[in-house]
């Protein structure tokens, strides 16, 4: 959870970064909130709907929600 501060400090800063967002949506997944990590993918996907990470991650979520 220590690293999800990091990231939203990051985001402040950098709001529209994918690596940054993808990598939140990673430690949610990692804790077991997948609605959250979804959610974040979502949101990578309105700023570059190309995001193939963010797809496949999406995918992998929607078998655990």
């Amino acid at each position: 959870k220590e690293s999800l501060f990091f990231y939203n400090l990051a985001l402040e800063i950098q709001p529209n970064d994918q690596k940054i967002l993808y990598n939140k949506a990673l430690c949610y997944k990692d804790i077991n909130d997948f609605i959250n990590a979804k959610n974040i993918c979502e949101i990578i996907l309105k700023l570059n709907q190309k995001n193939e990470k963010a797809k496949k991650l999406i995918l992998d979520l929607n078998k655990r929600i």
